[in-house]
């Protein structure tokens, strides 16, 4: 994941549950817990994060738990995470042993 903005990742670390939307213009690395929708330009969730709610990015890397639904352009599942929503995405890379429950809509790239 690649960070475009001056000041570098904003971070949500373990130690933080976090109770209410969230929303980052740049790159937002999940480590911690949300309670509610999470919109980022590019978002990473570790093996340890945890988001109850939508996410809504132009890109993510999805390694946690993940309850709601996701609207990406670019989207990774890794092995190990844990999806429990709709995904809707232009591109979609999943992982062996990633487990996701939902449905799923991959349109491809506009051009």
């Amino acid at each position: 994941m690649t960070d475009t903005s001056k000041n570098g990742p904003s971070l949500i670390s373990d130690d933080m549950i976090i109770d209410g939307n969230v929303i980052c213009t740049g790159t937002l690395l999940i480590h911690g817990n949300v309670k509610g929708n999470v919109t980022a330009h590019s978002l990473g969730v570790s093996q340890d994060g945890h988001i109850k709610g939508t996410i809504k990015a132009d890109s993510a890397e999805l390694m946690g738990v993940q309850q709601g639904n996701v609207t990406c352009k670019r989207l990774s599942i890794v092995a190990g995470a844990k999806i429990t929503g709709n995904i809707a995405c232009e591109n979609l890379v999943v992982e062996n042993g990633a487990d996701i429950t939902g449905k799923m809509s991959v349109t491809g790239a506009k051009t």
